[in-house]
């Protein structure tokens, strides 16, 4: 995969197809294999993913809010070769939120994918986390999904969880749970898409609700029987959402 150096990180991404430019941001202790399901969009849209500063295939440095933004915009500013869209989830979808009320007008629209305004994290996953770290990934595995996609898919994102280690996956659950927006998420001018399963346990679809009744252009879609991580669950129905959004339908 190619890199990006910002500052002294390397940022791996991938890009796939050609058109209207898309970036995903994953979420917690993840991947930019978590939108894998996403390339088929690629015969319509450019879809970029990538590793946030700790992740993957990108430098291990222990990561920051303002570092993650970093990583952001310079995938923006020096991939990107038109004004992109950006969808992020969970975490992805707290930096999207940070992004858009900073340098809106650098971005068409934005995609919130399991997120919220706040993001709360219940202290089973700290206790997990410092206490039993091995097994942590089989507790995600568990709040993840509802409808599991196949089991390779569920693998790679346990053995990622793994290797991410304690460190950052504490550190992105603690910019998680000090993340609020709740305030403030009325003042984004992006058009937006707020997707969310209905069976959430990580990130209540009532977050997203929130999101699609105070974000002034926005709309809700409720996927029904999908968990966490919808757009792993339920891809079908997740790139039709995205596409008709993004073709302006």
């Amino acid at each position: 995969m190619p890199f990006l150096r910002v500052r002294d990180r390397k940022i791996s991404y991938r890009s796939d197809g050609e058109g209207k430019n898309v970036v995903f941001i994953h979420g917690s202790g993840e991947s930019k294999n978590s939108w894998i399901a996403q390339k088929e969009l690629k015969d319509t849209f450019r879809i970029i993913s990538f590793d946030l500063t700790g992740h993957g295939e990108s430098s291990k440095s222990v990561p920051t809010m303002d570092i993650y933004i970093e990583d952001l915009n310079a995938i923006i500013e020096e991939i990107c070769d038109s004004k992109p869209s950006i969808a992020g989830h969970s975490l992805g979808g707290a930096i999207a939120q940070r992004y858009a009320l900073k340098d809106g007008e650098n971005i068409e629209k934005l995609i919130l994918v399991s997120t919220g305004a706040r993001l709360r994290v219940a202290s089973i996953i700290f206790d997990m986390i410092e206490n039993n770290f091995d097994g942590v990934p089989d507790m995600m595995e568990e709040m993840l999904f509802v409808e599991k996609p196949p089991r390779p898919t569920i693998s790679k994102i346990k053995e990622e969880i793994r290797e991410c280690g304690r460190e950052i996956l504490n550190r992105d659950f603690e910019i998680c749970n000090k993340f609020d927006l709740m305030g403030e998420v009325n003042k984004i001018n992006n058009e937006t898409l707020v997707i969310c399963g209905s069976e959430d346990v990580l990130t209540p679809k009532k977050y997203s609700t929130y999101l699609g009744k105070h974000i002034k252009n926005s709309s809700l879609s409720i996927i029904e029987g999908a968990g966490h991580t919808v757009m792993l669950e339920k891809p079908d129905e997740f790139n039709a959402l995205v596409e008709r959004f993004l073709e302006g339908e």
